[in-house]
């Protein structure tokens, strides 16, 4: 949780990751950048940390990196009360993830993300049916910190 001396550190590394021209190294220490921000309240710098890393050549090739920036964006946007931009950035990191296969995590994210989104403009029958769709995703093989977010939400919703 020292989220400033994690930003310094992935603020160097993706200097050296520029410096060997390690692309997949620099985007996912910009990504930490942009997640350290976001945990110190900072949500301007982290989606423009996000911004730059949506407009990268690497996530454009990658459907997972560009559902877990736009997931990000669309925290962001919620927390910044662009609660429609947030619902759409949502959906479309669940349409990537869904059609990516990447981790089981990215598209649960991206679950939460919508659902926080609806319910934060007051679709809470629609918040509810993701819910739904989020209960059918978490099985036995879920990461219990993960599981216990969703979980967290659906109670709320």
């Amino acid at each position: 949780r020292r989220y400033g001396q994690a930003l310094a550190l992935a603020r160097e590394a993706a200097d050296l990751a520029a410096g060997r021209a390690d692309t997949a190294a620099w985007w996912q220490m910009m990504f930490l950048q942009g997640e350290c921000f976001r945990e110190q309240g900072l949500y301007e710098e982290c989606r423009n940390v996000a911004e730059t890393l949506r407009a990268h050549q690497l996530t454009a090739s990658s459907p997972a990196l560009a559902a877990k920036v736009l997931t990000m964006l669309s925290v962001v946007s919620q927390i910044s009360d662009e609660v429609p931009q947030a619902i759409a950035l949502a959906r479309e990191a669940l349409r990537l993830s869904d059609a990516n296969e990447g981790p089981p995590g990215l598209h649960v994210e991206a679950q939460l993300a919508l659902i926080a989104a609806l319910a934060e403009s007051d679709q809470l029958d629609q918040a509810w049916a993701e819910c739904v769709v989020l209960s059918g995703m978490l099985d036995g093989e879920a990461d219990s910190q993960l599981a216990g977010k969703a979980y967290w939400v659906i109670g709320n919703v």
